[in-house]
């Protein structure tokens, strides 16, 4: 394919909202998203024109102590305390890779925990719609791209 000199934008990335456990997100972090980002980085011409970001897997609703899914559908509701285990496995992740200044991260797991009633039971992780929702997804993609716009400023 034809190499354009104006392209550009954001690459977003979110993985594991079916790791059920610790383990399994961190498999997948090691495994998928390392595979991802570094073909990423060695095969798309100027890998630095693209502001590449994380977002963040939004809160579950099931009727569990944390809200996770424990292998049984269920009503939803909030849970007492958010388990946000994974997105926390991703930070670490980001941490101990050397990552956090490059992958910016669309936050919005705890922003999005009173839309309970937004899900059609038994599915308390999927169609949790809001208009706010977007907004939320929106805003930190032009965060995500100020900052890269930034970072290539500041390196010029």
């Amino acid at each position: 394919p034809e190499l354009r000199l104006d392209e550009a934008g954001p690459v977003i990335y979110n993985l594991g909202v079916h790791a059920n456990s610790l383990q399994e997100i961190n498999q997948y972090l090691g495994l998928y998203f390392r595979r991802t980002y570094g073909d990423f980085q060695t095969t798309v011409p100027f890998p630095q024109r693209y502001a590449f970001m994380w977002r963040e897997h939004e809160p579950q609703h099931f009727a569990t102590e944390d809200g996770t899914y424990d292998g049984h559908l269920s009503v939803c509701r909030a849970p007492p305390e958010y388990n946000n285990f994974r997105n926390e496995a991703a930070f670490s992740f980001f941490e101990e890779n050397g990552l956090t200044e490059r992958i910016h991260v669309i936050k919005s797991f705890y922003a999005l925990g009173p839309l309970v009633t937004f899900h059609i039971n038994p599915d308390c992780t999927h169609y949790c719609y809001s208009p706010w929702r977007f907004d939320l997804t929106w805003h930190g993609i032009a965060l995500g791209l100020g900052r890269q716009c930034q970072q290539l400023q500041l390196s010029a």
